[in-house]
């Protein structure tokens, strides 16, 4: 590949892994990193980071000289050392985009409370293990080594709107949920130049529980430009 299409490839990939709509301006708000460690030949590049104020996004790069899968995956511990505690979760996407060359996304979000400032996270990511996702791939090669990063990410500037101050748990709370089934209240929306988060709180009644199996809300977000948004299990 030359170097043309990649520096492309790396333009490209949060809209690579992007699955309801492009995170347009995350390349350009996004810190760039510029970190490489190669082992047992195979080389991981971290490309940018950004960091909203509860989620966290890091760009990578991966070069084998073997083959790997189409989606291989990658083994190891990521922890937030400037805070105990602080990491929810944290996942990873990963494609193959050229012969033994792969691009992927590291994403996680943090517990933290609305009072709760913080204005930059240090993560140690240690990558032990790469091997194919898939059993089937019987070509490609589980590769063993150490592959260990360190990095800052800075938090944006963020704002917060408050949409309704938080109902008081009373009787007529309660009655209201008891007529309505399931009752959301959206409280607050966290914004941030790359992303928002809505908070809201989920009333459901005994009735409900009764009937059900399992109770859940799904918040679907539209904004002035008639973009909808779907809310997701880990945020964002």
């Amino acid at each position: 590949m030359d170097r043309g299409n990649t520096d492309s490839i790396l333009n490209d990939i949060f809209n690579l892994f992007s699955k309801d709509r492009p995170y347009e301006s995350f390349p350009e708000q996004a810190e760039s990193l510029g970190l490489i460690t190669s082992n047992q030949g195979v080389t991981i590049t971290l490309e940018q980071g950004i960091f909203d104020g509860r989620m966290f996004f890091v760009t990578f790069t991966l070069d084998s000289e073997k083959d790997l899968g189409e989606k291989p995956w990658l083994e190891g511990d990521l922890n937030i050392s400037s805070h105990k505690n602080l990491l929810k979760s944290y996942g990873r996407e990963i494609k193959k985009i050229a012969d033994h060359q792969y691009a992927g996304v590291l994403f996680g979000n943090i517990v933290k409370s609305p009072r709760m400032e913080i204005e930059r996270i240090d993560l140690s990511w240690n990558i032990k293990n790469i091997f194919p996702k898939f059993v089937e791939e019987s070509s490609a090669t589980k590769v063993n080594g150490n592959w260990k990063f360190t990095f800052s990410l800075p938090a944006m500037d963020t704002s917060t709107q408050i949409v309704i101050p938080p109902t008081k748990r009373n009787t007529a709370l309660y009655e209201k949920v008891r007529k309505e089934g399931v009752f959301i209240e959206v409280s607050s929306i966290y914004y941030t130049p790359v992303s928002f988060i809505t908070h809201y709180s989920e009333y459901v009644a005994h009735e409900t529980y009764d009937a059900w199996d399992f109770v859940d809300a799904e918040l679907k977000v539209r904004d002035d430009l008639g973009i909808e948004y779907m809310g997701k299990y880990f945020g964002g």
